[in-house]
């Protein structure tokens, strides 16, 4: 997920994500779309993502 290699997920990063990875036409993913993943994804409201916010997205919906 992390495109520039920066050790961080930017909202860029998961854009191209999105579309690269999951094949999701870019036309069908909208700003707020971007910004409410992202915003779940910030647990900790850097402005950035790191993989270790990831990890605890994932886990705890394991949970469920």
């Amino acid at each position: 997920m992390d495109s520039d290699f920066d050790g961080f997920i930017s909202k860029k990063d998961l854009r191209k994500f999105l579309a690269n990875i999951l094949k999701i036409n870019n036309e069908e993913i909208s700003k707020t779309q971007i910004d409410r993943l992202f915003k779940l994804m910030d647990t900790f409201k850097r402005g950035v993502v790191k993989i270790t916010d990831i990890k605890k997205l994932i886990n705890s919906q394991s949970v469920l």
